[in-house]
């Protein structure tokens, strides 16, 4: 499908990848944790937006926004967060994600999402 001729790119030449990276970064959910399946996040840009993911719906809610940017608190049916990412698994079968945001920077630190030394030889 990909010639070197004026039909070699037809349509979607990138399968769709660069439009979920912006779908990602608007909802500031990030898949950038190489060999886990998990997503580092950010303040969202909407206040409200709700996925499906299948059957199922996810919706995320964002107090606060947009007048604040700092995150203060996550959690995940009502559940607090304490990392700096999420689960993907503990993520799918949730209903909400509620972000609460302030006008200040937040002192609380975060875990870190988890990294892997490099493989010894």
């Amino acid at each position: 499908m990909f010639l070197d001729s004026a039909g070699g790119l037809p349509g979607s030449d990138d399968l769709g990848a660069t439009s979920s990276w912006a779908v990602f970064a608007y909802l500031r959910l990030y898949p950038e944790i190489p060999g886990v399946g998990g997503l580092a996040f950010n303040t969202p840009t909407f206040p409200d937006v709700t996925l499906k993911l299948g059957n199922r719906e996810l919706r995320i809610r964002v107090a606060g926004a947009p007048e604040n940017v700092y995150i203060h608190g996550v959690a995940l049916d009502g559940k607090p967060v304490r990392a700096s990412w999420l689960d993907w698994e503990e993520l799918h079968q949730s209903k909400t994600l509620d972000f609460t945001l302030g006008a200040e920077p937040s002192n609380e630190v975060l875990e870190l999402p988890p990294s892997f030394a490099p493989t010894q030889h």
